[in-house]
């Protein structure tokens, strides 16, 4: 009877932390894609190295939880948006901000327990 009652204790533990991890990263990645500068006007006052280093902070925590390739694919399209503030292609950035921030707010739903996602 006493392994029953640890058995559940241990799912009951293990449920609670999934759902607080999962609303967590949630929120974390909501507040990136809040924090991606659309113009580079902003950008260029220092806004997306700001986020730029927020999200090399955070990464190692975000890929724990979700995909390694959706992680990596933010870090890539945050490097281009860097070199398209680099080369003063505005138009082209705004592209790739909005592509990051789409990026960011796309990456909880794909932890989310859908058909897709299990197949």
């Amino acid at each position: 009877m006493t392994r029953t009652y640890i058995a559940a204790f241990l799912l009951l533990i293990t449920l609670t932390g999934a759902f607080f991890a999962h609303r967590y990263t949630r929120s974390l990645s909501s507040s990136l894609a809040e924090e991606v500068p659309l113009w580079a006007e902003e950008a260029r006052s220092g806004a997306l190295d700001a986020l730029e280093s927020r999200y090399q902070r955070l990464s190692p925590l975000l890929s724990t939880f979700y995909v390694h390739s959706s992680i990596e694919e933010i870090g890539q399209v945050l490097e281009e948006c860097q070199g398209c503030l680099e080369v003063e292609k505005d138009r082209e950035y705004h592209q790739k901000a909005r592509l990051l921030r789409y990026l960011l707010l796309r990456l909880p739903s794909s932890d989310d327990p859908t058909w897709e996602n299990i197949l």
